[in-house]
């Protein structure tokens, strides 16, 4: 019988930190229905980005997820931006024009330039619209289009000032952006005025009205903020201390798909901390969060099929899961690794590569 004990693994408490990055824009919706139909009267790719040109003056950008209608209009990231006059791309670098479009990489962002209106896409792919007939080669760029409709260019506008994309940084605005389209739903928007009280961003730090913000983007379904508001009453940052109201909002967000939740809650489960000690319970979120990639649950996962802790004892998964672990540089894996390439654990004994992997685990230290 396999002896318990023979594992050198650290399974102390993780620190569920409060902390929360900030929200990236959305990714861009498709807008294919808009487009004629019908084959395109011209194509091309330029820099990575495919372009299709249609007789009736529609340009699309990377197969409908931009497009610009003969009128001006631009639709792109979940919004429509009105047309606002000619617009000139700054000089230098790669263009080429067909029709009414005109199309250009410059230092690395490229430009779409038809029918009056102006996207500048950058090496992120996040996407601006310009509202200025100035060009955008003088740095400052136009603005980001305010006067879009609904909260989606709203959000959008108050990440430009806060990435500085297209306009000068400045916290203070993205946060007027982000309170308009936070005002109207926008998940990502509360989210990110949550970081940024967290954070001392364009205001004084916050950690309460942090709190405000993360929990209105919580209950708005977002699996960010739920995995924030049990770390927050983990540890009792802007709300009281509550194990139990953690553990519930770390359940919630394990539905909504968050691998970190999945970890801290079984955790939790693993210690009875603020819930019932269960450790099938616990092992079924390790595994969860296991499949989902996290390196420390996929060595307590493995941990937990070499000991029979929580789910039938099982060396050979216990290996795999564990040499899983330490290919993604968990170094606590590596060390078992060590012992169950000498020992012949779930595997055949192998004494060089358990002499590897005890090279591999001090040089990772």
């Amino acid at each position: 019988m396999m002896k318990k004990f023979f594992l050198t693994i650290v399974t102390a408490v993780i620190v569920l930190a409060a902390s929360a990055s900030i929200a990236a824009t959305n990714d861009a919706d498709n807008y294919t229905s808009l487009l004629p139909a019908g084959k395109p009267s011209s194509s091309m790719t330029l820099n990575g980005f495919d372009i299709a040109l249609y007789a009736d003056g529609t340009a699309s950008l990377n197969n409908g997820r931009g497009v610009i209608m003969p009128d001006g209009a631009v639709y792109i990231n979940g919004n429509r931006f009105e047309p606002v006059g000619v617009n000139k791309i700054p000089e230098g670098g790669s263009s080429t024009s067909i029709n009414n479009c005109k199309v250009a990489v410059v230092d690395g962002q490229f430009y779409l330039a038809a029918n009056g209106s102006l996207i500048l896409v950058d090496q992120s792919g996040n996407a601006t619209v310009y509202t200025t007939s100035d060009t955008v080669a003088e740095r400052g760029g136009g603005a980001p289009a305010a006067k879009a409709d609904g909260p989606n260019a709203q959000f959008q506008t108050g990440w430009g000032y806060y990435t500085g994309e297209g306009v000068t940084q400045d916290y203070a605005k993205a946060m007027e952006w982000f309170l308009k389209a936070a005002g109207q739903g926008h998940s990502k928007a509360q989210f990110n005025l949550g970081s940024m009280y967290d954070n001392g961003q364009g205001t004084a730090p916050n950690h309460a009205m942090a709190v405000r913000y993360f929990e209105m983007a919580a209950n708005g379904g977002y699996a960010d903020a739920m995995r924030v508001m049990g770390a927050k009453y983990y540890i009792g940052e802007g709300v009281p201390k509550d194990a139990a109201k953690a553990a519930e909002w770390h359940a919630k967000a394990v539905e909504a798909g968050s691998v970190l939740s999945a970890v801290y809650l079984a955790q939790m489960c693993r210690d009875g901390d603020g819930v019932a000690q269960d450790p099938a319970r616990a092992f079924g979120l390790f595994l969860k969060a296991a499949e989902g990639g996290h390196d420390h649950a996929q060595m307590i996962t493995g941990y937990m099929y070499l000991s029979g802790e929580g789910v039938q004892e099982n060396l050979e998964e216990g290996a795999r899961w564990t040499r899983i672990a330490a290919g993604n540089g968990n170094v606590n894996a590596m060390r078992n690794m060590v012992v169950i390439c000498r020992d012949g654990i779930g595997e055949p004994q192998d004494e060089a590569q358990a002499a590897e992997w005890d090279r591999k685990a001090a040089a990772a230290k």
